[in-house]
């Protein structure tokens, strides 16, 4: 049975709270299995699009859902510490996520529009396109490479295990593959009668060989360990070059550095 997508208010909060809920896939949550659910979810809604123009718009309102809800320490940095109003802070931050939204919305665009006469093609375009994308926007005007979904399945993904291979848009590729697949079969009851059988097993293939990879210690010490400890005074950007609390702002490091265990 399909979703109501027709509806557009749902198909709008639907989007907007898949992007919300991969978000629980990376740090500090590190649940995995929340990113490729939402990943299900968003292919599901591009396979069922009826153009390439909703297709891109259902990516772009899942990754403002993601990008949203993910990137809301910018505005933090930037009222808090920047001292920066909290209105112009909040449109900062959103004109940001929706910059950063574009890039699910244009894996959406390109995946509709050249598999328009072959559909089934959407399992290999959604997963090519959204990693393109995850390293586009690693370098892109400076790059912002926050949230890219090879990062959510570590470390207690099996697809975790193809990391020291492929790197991080390796396993987003494979990430997004498995998701396509299901999407696609969501979306698609003949395929899902067709391919159903075959799926389980690539899926369950693609898994294992991820969890076997990753029994492999794939580096050895070579020398005694060396302790490190990160130090941050929280001083406020107003007062952090202030002459008159520079002596206190040093007797707090050092404080900090005498308490540490490195």
């Amino acid at each position: 049975m399909r979703l109501p997508i027709s509806n557009s208010l749902f198909k709008t909060v639907a989007l907007l709270t898949l992007g919300a809920f991969a978000v629980l896939g990376f740090a500090p949550f590190y649940f995995y299995p929340a990113s490729i659910l939402s990943l299900i979810g968003v292919i599901y809604f591009i396979v069922l699009s009826d153009s390439p123009k909703s297709a891109a718009i259902a990516g772009f309102t899942y990754g403002l859902g993601l990008f949203g809800v993910g990137i809301y320490w910018i505005y933090i940095s930037l009222h808090t510490y920047g001292g920066m109003p909290s209105l112009m802070a909040g449109f900062s931050t959103f004109v940001l996520a929706s910059f950063l939204a574009l890039f699910p919305g244009i894996v959406g665009l390109l995946s509709k529009k050249i598999c328009k006469q072959q559909p089934g093609l959407l399992i290999i375009a959604i997963p090519v396109f959204w990693a393109l994308a995850d390293w586009v926007r690693s370098w892109i005007f400076t790059g912002f490479p926050w949230l890219t979904m090879g990062y959510s399945q570590i470390p207690a993904s099996p697809l975790a295990g193809y990391m020291p291979i492929i790197g991080v848009y390796g396993v987003t590729l494979i990430t997004t593959f498995i998701a396509s697949i299901i999407g696609y079969l969501l979306a698609n009851r003949q395929a899902r009668k067709v391919w159903q059988s075959k799926v389980i097993a690539s899926v369950l293939l693609v898994i294992l060989s991820g969890y076997l990879l990753k029994q492999i210690e794939w580096t050895t010490p070579t020398d005694k360990p060396l302790s490190v400890s990160l130090l941050q005074g929280n001083v406020e950007q107003s007062l952090k070059w202030a002459p008159e609390i520079a002596e206190h702002t040093m007797q707090q490091y050092l404080a900090m550095v005498e308490s540490s265990d490195a």
